[in-house]
């Protein structure tokens, strides 16, 4: 049930063995010097992977508007398909026709976690960040990555509001370094951690 060699944990019927069972398979080992660190990190190192999937499987569609910060929020993270997406974007919308006519806001995408389950999900997706910003006169930098996308693409200012800073997140270090290094900006930057990209964009002085 355990390769001691490499300190893994296998799942047995989807579900990791814990608190007696754990001690008792761990406490043979460490008798027969299979293992040597002691019980609590072990302990400790099972837990925190057990947060970490736990955090990443987390389905999470939502948008948040905070007007005192000119700020929104939007976050779409663990395993989704496509009727997911679509409330993600409804939510998506409909917490934009909250701002004020003529006026400007910055955004957070969050999309760590994010995980298509298919192809079909995967497509309904990609389009969404880009469409809908695009209605505020922002055009994410990546935008010509996606050519059907770009080409249908049209820019306007919807009730004369208008988008001038986005962080996006995601947990792909190598599409965002990739991201960052090609389409990075003073008002546009790309995180694979997203308390860093939350305090980028909330520090980001969108008067000047």
């Amino acid at each position: 049930m355990y390769d001691f060699g490499r300190h893994a944990c296998i799942e047995l019927e989807g579900h990791t063995l814990k608190d007696t069972a754990d001690h008792v398979v761990l406490k043979r080992a460490r008798e027969s010097q299979q293992l040597s660190r002691p019980w609590f990190h072990y302990q400790k190192e099972t837990s925190e992977t057990s947060i970490h999937n736990a955090m990443v499987s987390a389905k999470n569609t939502e948008t948040n508007w905070y007007p005192e910060k000119r700020l929104v929020v939007t976050q779409i993270s663990g395993d989704v398909d496509k009727g997911d997406i679509e409330q993600w974007e409804q939510s998506f919308g409909s917490t934009l026709e909250q701002i004020e006519d003529d006026s400007t806001f910055k955004i957070f995408v969050n999309m760590h976690g994010f995980k298509a389950v298919n192809i079909d999900a995967h497509k309904r997706f990609r389009g969404v960040v880009l469409l809908i910003l695009a209605n505020y006169g922002w055009k994410v930098g990546y935008v010509n990555l996606f050519e059907e996308e770009a080409k249908t693409m049209t820019y306007r200012n919807a009730r004369g509001i208008k988008c001038v800073g986005v962080a996006h997140a995601h947990q792909d270090e190598t599409k965002m370094d990739m991201y960052e290094t090609r389409f990075g900006s003073d008002r546009e930057h790309f995180f694979i951690d997203p308390a860093q990209a939350r305090q980028w964009i909330e520090d980001l002085d969108i008067e000047s």
